[in-house]
């Protein structure tokens, strides 16, 4: 799941495709009816991204049956993958009911991370309804959530559909309007998400197992997890860390870090 996650974050669909595919086999053979739900949501994703529909929306109608299940936890994945898809199709109304709900049950949780992605997603229902004020203000509040923590994959990932809706809420910004989130946290937001370059963050590509090593350095693992998780040496590990700091130009971990997550490497 993580090295699909890594793939389709930089392009390479049809790779992301094929690990999925291995996820799926894995959850298969464990009898995890869970994680294959949570696999096939992420496998619909990339075929949305990719235009791909006819398989979409025949999971999207599949899946729309499941009724108050998609407000779990669990089920949230495939949840926010159907809101996407109504987007796309024009069902607004029924991807504003759906994210309310998911909002409401994320909000009782004190799930900020669902709370960042399902408000994000409530900004591009209105701004599509032409509600631009109304949008411009909920994804300056899913800014301001998520800044703390330093998301930005989340915002990335719908990088086409936010790039206008962030460009105005920037221009806003220079203005006094929709502070907080910052403008200079809502400035690398658009970098990340496809609307604008800044100077020093354009890096020469990682591999996939650099990547790799990246989304672990990012959770604080230390090099003896990683080669762990990763079933390689300790050795191996940190030549990879090595890499990864030449290439993104860090002197340490918290500097490659911060820096991947400026350029939307990592979540």
């Amino acid at each position: 799941m993580v090295q699909a996650r890594v793939l389709a974050a930089v392009g390479r669909h049809a790779e992301a495709l094929d690990a999925l595919t291995a996820a799926a086999s894995d959850a298969g053979r464990i009898a995890s009816p869970a994680l294959l739900y949570v696999v096939t949501a992420h496998r619909m994703r990339i075929h949305l991204e990719q235009g791909d529909m006819r398989p979409v929306l025949e999971w999207s109608e599949d899946v729309a049956r499941g009724g108050d299940e998609l407000k779990g936890y669990s089920r949230e994945p495939a949840a926010l993958t159907l809101v996407r898809v109504w987007l796309r199709v024009g069902e607004r109304r029924r991807a504003t009911r759906l994210l309310e709900q998911l909002e409401k049950q994320a909000d009782v949780d004190g799930r900020v991370g669902s709370l960042v992605e399902i408000i994000s997603l409530q900004g591009l229902v209105c701004w599509s309804n032409g509600q631009r004020d109304r949008a411009l203000g909920l994804l300056a509040r899913a800014l301001a959530l998520a800044e703390p923590g330093g998301y930005m994959r989340v915002f990335a990932d719908d990088g086409s559909e936010l790039v206008p809706v962030l460009a105005e809420l920037a221009a806003a910004q220079q203005r006094g309007r929709w502070i907080p989130p910052t403008p200079d946290y809502v400035r690398a937001v658009l970098a990340v998400a496809g609307g604008s370059a800044r100077p020093g963050q354009v890096f020469e590509p990682l591999s996939v197992r650099e990547l790799e090593v990246l989304q672990l350095m990012a959770t604080g693992a230390p090099n003896e997890k990683i080669a762990q998780d990763l079933v390689i040496g300790v050795t191996t590990v940190k030549s990879h860390i090595n890499a990864i700091f030449r290439k993104l130009g860090a002197a340490n971990r918290i500097e490659a870090v911060a820096r991947a997550r400026a350029a939307g490497l990592v979540g």
